[in-house]
């Protein structure tokens, strides 16, 4: 903040060059339309016209002087539109242009917008640099009275002088010119009040470097009461007694004293802001040292944590890689007591049950292994035996089979010889009991 409105003050200090020379040129247009008032100019027209024209370079020098000071400073966007149309208006201040002026009041009108645009401008360097919000008050007085009080007085000054310059050559006022001036001087008056009460407010509140501008108040404000004296006793009474070199003596000095006093002013808030600046640096070092501590603390404490965190997930990221390579084997060591040392307990926790789960596993399937080749043992005997039974079946079934061939042929050799007839005496009781008994062994076979 105190950057930008130091800035501020450099921007305003550039403007005040232009603006004492806008204010100038006025007065010499005056001196010089007051004498120009033969068809031939007089050499002292022609004196003045040569001090119109010679001074018409050095405004324009120092309105370019004044768009590099703002570029320098960055000034914003507001600030450079307000030094557009002063450029703007910055035009038809030669003697060549005043020429084609009709009467002296257009002429007056054309420097009175050029100067009111000046002041416009300086209005909104103090808005935009923040001197307008300046916190401290003697900074903030220092503001009002380099911006707007001896503005103010520069100004009235130079329209008295404008609209009385005229007069004062004739030797004689209108009665529209004898108004004019009354209301001038009551002007000029009034802001001299006003200046005198902001600078007695700022002079109840000293401070350390304050002498040179109380000093450059009291000149000033000596000076321009002992020439306001000069212009009441001569020009505001009841005739004008003053000739025209002692009003211009005197408009001279009173725009002088005002000038240095707003130059002085701009100085000492200069001065007065670097004073807070160095103070605020001063206020703020031992911060900055605090802060800068502070952060080393935490860079450190930080790193620490950092190197804390990569020694617990490295165990970590150990572990889940042997994890993936099948090895449970591998045990993450446990440091601290944060969420991380709690993941590797739960993880170790984790990898023992699973390593004692696939061991129960494992002795399991052994038992099942070796249940499985019982079984396979005892299914070989069966099926042997099975194997003996089924050949053994089938030899009895053969022999079955050629015992029921054997009887079947035993039948029918006796059914034969029952059908035999017998002759008379027939066969001998032996024989034909022998054919007709039954057969004990071929019966019991048949039956087995």
């Amino acid at each position: 903040m105190i950057s930008s409105e130091q800035s501020g003050v450099r921007q305003l200090l550039a403007l005040e060059a232009l603006d004492s020379q806008l204010a100038a040129q006025r007065n010499l247009a005056a001196r010089w339309k007051a004498l120009d008032i033969m068809h031939a100019p007089t050499p002292a027209a022609k004196a003045a016209m040569d001090k119109v024209d010679a001074n018409v370079p050095l405004i324009q020098q120092s309105l370019q002087a004044l768009g590099d000071a703002l570029k320098a400073e960055n000034a914003g966007a507001d600030i450079m539109a307000r030094f557009e149309a002063l450029q703007a208006v910055v035009k038809g201040m030669d003697s060549q242009s005043l020429r084609s002026v009709g009467w002296w009041p257009d002429g007056y009108d054309r420097f009175t917008a050029i100067l009111a645009a000046a002041q416009t401008l300086r209005e909104q360097v103090a808005l935009d640099s923040g001197l307008i919000l300046d916190p401290w008050l003697e900074t903030y007085l220092l503001m009002q009275i380099s911006t707007q009080y001896s503005s103010d007085l520069i100004e009235r000054i130079g329209r008295m002088a404008s609209v009385g310059q005229s007069s004062v050559a004739s030797g004689q006022f209108t009665l529209q010119s004898r108004l004019q001036m009354r209301d001038l001087r009551s002007r000029i008056g009034d802001a001299r009040d006003q200046l005198v009460k902001v600078a007695a407010s700022l002079k109840a509140k000293p401070y350390t470097g304050m002498e040179p501008w109380a000093e450059q108040y009291e000149n000033s404000l000596q000076r321009l009461d002992n020439e306001l004296k000069v212009l009441d006793d001569g020009v505001f009474g009841g005739s004008i007694k003053l000739d025209t070199a002692g009003f211009e003596r005197s408009v001279d000095t009173l725009l002088d004293s005002a000038g240095a006093l707003r130059r002085q002013s701009l100085d000492s808030l200069d001065a007065r802001l670097d004073y807070y600046r160095e103070a605020s640096l001063e206020k703020v070092l031992p911060l900055v040292v605090i802060f800068s501590l502070l952060a080393l603390a935490a860079l450190y404490l930080f790193m620490c944590l950092q190197a804390s965190i990569r020694r617990s997930t490295s165990g970590i990221t150990t572990l889940a890689e042997s994890l993936r390579d099948g090895n449970l084997c591998v045990e993450v060591a446990v440091q601290g007591r944060d969420e991380l040392a709690a993941i590797s307990t739960a993880l170790n926790v984790a990898v023992v049950q699973l390593r004692t789960s696939l061991l129960g596993v494992n002795h399991e399937t052994q038992q099942l292994g070796s249940a499985v080749l019982t079984l396979n043992a005892q299914s070989g005997s069966t099926l042997t035996e099975v194997e003996d039974q089924q050949h053994q079946i089938s030899q009895i079934a053969a022999a079955a089979t050629q015992l029921a061939a054997t009887s079947l042929g035993a039948l029918a050799v006796a059914n034969k010889l029952r059908a035999v007839p017998s002759k008379p005496g027939g066969l001998p009781k032996t024989a034909a009991a022998t054919a007709s008994a039954p057969l004990p062994a071929s019966s019991n076979s048949t039956s087995a």
